[in-house]
């Protein structure tokens, strides 16, 4: 084995291992011969570390001499390293709270918060979206410009639009449903509310902010996609 291919073994990750056990093989022969009474053992820990040693070292110049074959995986993931182009990094030039992130450079976002997926998605991806309160789904063609423009909600923060009868004065649920380009999960929900609040309260009226902005990314979303 030549110089020059030990040298790019020991720059490997199983190659800087190998030297860790050789070291210990040396240091356990020199305590045995240092502790007569001990030189068994000594010798014992010197064969075993190297051993061990050679095992990684052997690794290490399996990965030099084939690098495609070997299984490392990329930082963070448990797929190995392919020769598909990377898929450029979710970094997120928006947020609203905890509820929904937009990469406005690659064109993407995401819920982080949804139980359905944790997945990022294209803008191209998205296909509709509208508002449930209370089990009831806020209709009409112009959904997203209503809720966008702040004119989903009345004189006291209650949802109006496509919903009829006497307005309730509280809220035990408010959701805003996603519908996706995604078979296995074709609907993503953000939930902002999931108790009984008052619509005339801080809860409901501080939530409101957030369905707005969000309905208005949405919304700026899709007619991209228009």
């Amino acid at each position: 084995m030549n110089k020059e291919l030990v040298l790019k073994v020991i720059k490997t990750k199983p190659g800087k291992t190998a030297i860790v056990f050789i070291a210990l093989s040396v240091f356990s022969l020199c305590g045995g011969f240092v502790d007569i009474a001990n030189i068994g053992a000594g010798l014992f820990g010197c064969a075993l570390f190297f051993v061990i040693g050679a095992v990684f070292f052997n690794k290490g110049k399996k990965e030099v001499e084939n690098p495609a074959s070997t299984s490392a995986s990329v930082p963070g993931s448990s797929a190995p390293y392919t020769s598909a182009p990377i898929q450029p990094k979710f970094k997120p030039t928006k947020k609203v709270e905890k509820y929904f992130y937009v990469d406005e450079v690659n064109k993407q976002w995401c819920v982080p918060c949804s139980k359905e997926s944790k997945a990022v998605y294209n803008f191209s991806d998205l296909l509709d979206f509208e508002l449930i309160e209370n089990g009831n789904t806020v209709t009409g063609g112009s959904i997203g410009r209503a809720i966008a423009g702040g004119l989903i909600f009345g004189e006291r923060g209650a949802v109006i639009g496509g919903m009829t009868g006497k307005q309730k004065q509280t809220c035990n649920k408010l959701q805003i449903k996603i519908t996706v380009k995604d078979l296995k999960h074709p609907a993503l929900f953000i939930t902002f509310i999931d108790f009984e609040v008052k619509k005339d309260g801080i809860i409901y009226r501080e939530t409101i902010k957030s369905v707005e902005e969000i309905a208005s990314l949405l919304q700026v979303i899709k007619s991209m996609n228009e």
